[in-house]
């Protein structure tokens, strides 16, 4: 599954790039929460009723325009793109990450997850480049110990 951005700080739910909880209709069973990526916003008057049926229909509802929202199911089939209503959606918490993660946050002074994870794949590719000198030679742990 592909990630998107995400940026605590932007536009209210839903817009571009947020995940949303959409419930999703099962026979025999009780119904399932899925999570959607959100492509797209607008006003109108047909959207696919939740819980979302197998498969998708868009439904015309008579009455006011609602904001609705595109969305694509995620971990499926990425390529089926459905309107639902943003009343029906719920918004995907992120959850906070654990006291480790938050420190190594601090001291490399990002403000989220993917900046941290950007910084420690720096720091990788400055270590492969002082010891790539020492990795092409037949027997290069006792060269690295020495240096």
């Amino acid at each position: 599954m592909s990630e998107f951005n995400y940026d605590l700080a932007k536009s209210s739910f839903p817009s571009f790039g947020d995940y949303a909880l959409i419930e999703m209709k099962r026979h025999g069973v009780p119904n399932e929460i899925y999570t959607h990526k959100v492509v797209g916003t607008y006003q109108s008057n047909t959207w696919v009723d939740v819980p979302i049926q197998s498969p998708p229909t868009a439904t015309i509802h008579k009455g006011n325009m609602e904001a609705v929202a595109r969305v694509i199911v995620c971990g499926i089939s990425e390529d089926k793109v459905y309107t639902v209503r943003v009343a029906d959606m719920k918004p995907r918490t992120i959850p906070m990450p654990d006291t480790e993660v938050q420190q190594l946050m601090q001291f490399y002074e990002v403000k989220d997850i993917r900046g941290l994870i950007d910084q420690q794949a720096d720091h990788v590719k400055m270590l492969q480049l002082r010891l790539s000198p020492f990795l092409n030679e037949p027997n290069s742990i006792s060269r690295v110990r020495e240096g």
